[in-house]
């Protein structure tokens, strides 16, 4: 099929399940099974549907994965911002060019809508307990609660000497801090209640989003390489180049 008509079925799929209020009760997506490992995805400019790859670790080759069969309110994803891992394994997704949050199989390339956003997000991070967070494109931090119905929302606040720090990915380690990637390349903390966003590292050589693993290994992307770095912003490892167009890549996740 192709992407055009992937797209206007996807576009066509959202509009009706909003008017319904959500997605279909019946329709599940599948948990990422544990021992995955990495998976990317990329925005191709011009394009409203994702491409999912997955990464070997070590020699960086990659597979672009399959377009599954999308029945029961489940259909191609849309071009994705940034994912994150739930508790028990779904990959959540937030869309590049349309509010909505979504439940994504990142083997299938199928996505179901979780709920509307209130704007369009372009960061998301699920805490240890279901909670849902998601920076905007204004950079506003959402609280959402496990089926995406927003909580609470406050403007994330810049240190002192940066005018501007707008979000392009966060996740939470283990101990339950939220860490951010600020454009530009500062690895940062973000106090959830307040908004505060505090300076942990200048240069990490991060961009885009990011995932951080059960013993907070951090695995993310920048331009095309793939690259790690611990909690502090030091490098471990070595980067790897991955193919596939990934200059344009706006999505990571591992289990």
């Amino acid at each position: 099929m192709t992407t055009r008509w992937h797209s206007r079925w996807f576009a066509l799929a959202l509009s009706i399940l909003s008017a319904c209020g959500g997605g279909d009760k019946g329709a599940t997506v599948e948990p990422l099974p544990a021992g995955s490992g990495v998976y990317f995805t990329n925005g191709i400019s011009g394009s409203d549907s994702a491409n999912f790859y997955r990464v070997d670790a070590v020699s960086g080759d990659t597979a672009l994965q399959p377009v599954g069969d999308g029945a029961d309110g489940i259909a191609q994803c849309p071009a994705i911002a940034a994912l994150d891992l739930r508790p028990d394994g779904v990959v959540l997704a937030v869309a590049l060019r349309t509010a909505v949050i979504l439940e994504a199989d990142t083997r299938s390339t199928l996505c179901r809508q979780l709920a509307p956003l209130p704007e369009l997000m372009r960061a998301v991070a699920v805490r240890a307990d279901g909670r849902i967070h998601t920076v905007s494109t204004t950079n506003k931090l959402y609280q959402l609660d496990a089926q995406g119905r927003v909580l609470s929302s406050t403007g994330l606040l810049c240190p002192a000497f940066a005018p501007t720090c707008p979000v392009t990915g966060m996740d939470f380690s283990p101990d339950g801090t939220l860490y951010a990637i600020v454009s530009g390349g500062l690895w940062s903390r973000i106090d959830a209640a307040s908004g505060q966003l505090t300076t942990v590292k200048s240069g990490v050589g991060l961009s885009d989003d990011f995932d951080i693993d059960a013993l907070g290994q951090v695995r993310g992307l920048a331009g095309n390489e793939l690259r790690s770095v611990d909690l502090a912003g030091n490098p471990t490892g070595h980067a790897i180049n991955v193919f596939g167009g990934t200059a344009f890549a706006s999505g990571v996740v591992y289990r």
